[in-house]
């Protein structure tokens, strides 16, 4: 028969005291869990802003668009004379 001596568990400790209510690194679970929303919660809020940012660059992008072709279109009309102009008596006179 073999004589080794039984290994003596009892003497070994953990590195962290695990209670039902603790997890492995020793913060409440509860405690866990309401950090992880939060986590999600400011998660779910930089996407929209990343989201209403990207679409206010579409707004602003299709603005310079509009603002552009009307300073082209008005730019265009300015060369162009409305009214002919005229004359009272001699004195030629444009509006």
């Amino acid at each position: 028969m073999d004589s080794e001596p039984a290994p003596k568990y009892d003497k070994i400790r953990p590195m962290t005291k695990i209670t039902p209510n603790l997890t492995a690194d020793g913060i409440n679970a509860q405690e866990r869990s309401a950090r992880m929303e939060r986590v999600r919660a400011l998660q779910q809020e930089r996407i929209k802003l990343e989201e209403s940012a990207a679409f206010q660059k579409q707004v602003d992008a299709h603005a310079r668009r509009i603002v552009d072709s009307l300073s082209l279109y008005y730019g265009q009309m300015s060369e162009i004379q409305i009214f002919p102009p005229i004359t009272f008596g001699s004195k030629e006179r444009e509006f």
